[in-house]
């Protein structure tokens, strides 16, 4: 093969060679091995990160599981259709925490006050007076939630320690979708 004028290519015979380009079937590039690793590193971390996404269970769909519905309230209590109650199973045990849906004028006045669902947990840990001081001071508007420690065991927060046992009661000023441990 010779050169001709302008980098034109000519065979041993003497015809014109077609242009051959720098990158192609020709071109042999250096270091394979460099490049065959780092394309199966690469791959490898697609693969992982997709099986991740589409196998990992997030913090919420681990607490959802967890939840059971029930046909009665957090005392065992269950409301038939003439407005009687009746125990359906056992009240809470002192390893139990409750969040409480009380209304928050119902917080900041008297337990006594508390009718329905907080009226039975009320009478449940033998609240009939005033809240306690720590909880008042930390329930100034709605939607502010305190755990505190009642007689009869060590309190439990649901969003932080949720091993310890105890009987313990979370007082709101709404409904628990509004605690940001549980949202």
């Amino acid at each position: 093969m010779t050169e001709g004028a302008k980098g034109t290519r000519y065979t041993k015979d003497g015809r014109r060679r077609a242009p051959q380009h720098l990158i192609g079937s020709g071109y042999v590039k250096p270091f394979p091995w460099i490049r065959a690793g780092l394309g199966v590193a690469f791959m490898t971390a697609f693969v992982v990160t997709v099986y991740r996404r589409s196998n990992q269970v997030t913090p919420q769909d681990q607490f959802m599981k967890k939840i059971k519905v029930q046909p009665y309230g957090v005392m065992g209590n269950q409301m038939s259709l003439t407005g009687t109650l009746k125990q359906e199973t056992h009240a809470p045990d002192e390893a139990t925490a409750i969040t409480d849906p009380a209304d928050l004028s119902v917080l900041l006045s008297s337990a006594s006050k508390g009718v329905g669902t907080s009226g039975a947990i009320y009478k449940w840990l033998g609240l009939t007076g005033r809240f306690p001081a720590d909880v008042l001071l930390a329930i100034s508007k709605y939607c502010d939630a305190v755990y505190h420690q009642y007689p009869g065991g060590e309190a439990r927060d649901p969003c932080r320690q949720p091993r310890l046992q105890g009987r313990g009661v979370v007082g709101a000023g709404c409904h628990h979708r509004a605690l940001p441990c549980l949202s």
